[in-house]
């Protein structure tokens, strides 16, 4: 679909697709973090063929045209990169993000995959979600909140944890071949 879309690929046998989360990539520097799959493609090679893509605007797959990204491009990529790839009906594994990616192929283009496992994204599709509860704690102050408080997200994005995440997330970012981050809606 005119996207130059980069990844990694291991295995032997029925074809996977890992999706990783938002903000990662497939970069060697994402291995023990749960929103990429890196530390995990060597252990499912031993069974599947994986093909694990950057997705948009994520890694070294660029953005064309820039501005906003939508799940339902993503899912549009993944189903060129599985047409590209003469792919026949390929299994579907999405954490977070990937995870609502894999969703929105199986809302859209049923008929491309053959299973979808969406790994921390359901969340999104569900208002009623723990998450939803922890992120208004954690960016509103109370697990009720409806705005945002700018005391408790400073707080929140001041952590070690946070700290640690954006020096990846930069140094993945800043990598040979990576694409600037992009906006995601």
């Amino acid at each position: 679909n005119g996207t130059d879309i980069h990844y990694v690929e291991a295995g032997k046998g029925e074809p996977l697709l890992l999706l990783h989360g938002g903000l990662v990539s497939t970069n060697p520097i994402w291995a023990g973090h749960p929103g990429g799959w890196v530390s995990h493609v060597d252990t499912f090679a031993e069974h599947f063929r994986v093909i694990a893509p950057d997705t948009r605007g994520h890694g070294r797959t660029a953005n064309p045209g820039g501005g906003p990204i939508a799940f339902t491009q993503l899912a549009d990529d993944v189903v060129a990169l599985i047409d590209a790839l003469g792919l026949d009906r390929p299994m579907i594994c999405g954490f977070s993000d990937g995870g609502m990616t894999t969703t929105m192929v199986g809302i859209q283009s049923p008929e491309s995959v053959r299973a979808i496992v969406n790994y921390a994204g359901y969340d999104m599709l569900n208002p009623k979600a723990p998450s939803f509860t922890m992120m208004r704690q954690m960016l509103g102050g109370s697990p009720e909140a409806t705005k945002a408080d700018p005391v408790m997200v400073e707080g929140t994005f001041a952590s070690q944890e946070m700290h640690g995440f954006f020096d990846r997330m930069k140094a993945d970012h800043d990598a040979p071949g990576a694409v600037s981050l992009q906006a995601l809606t």
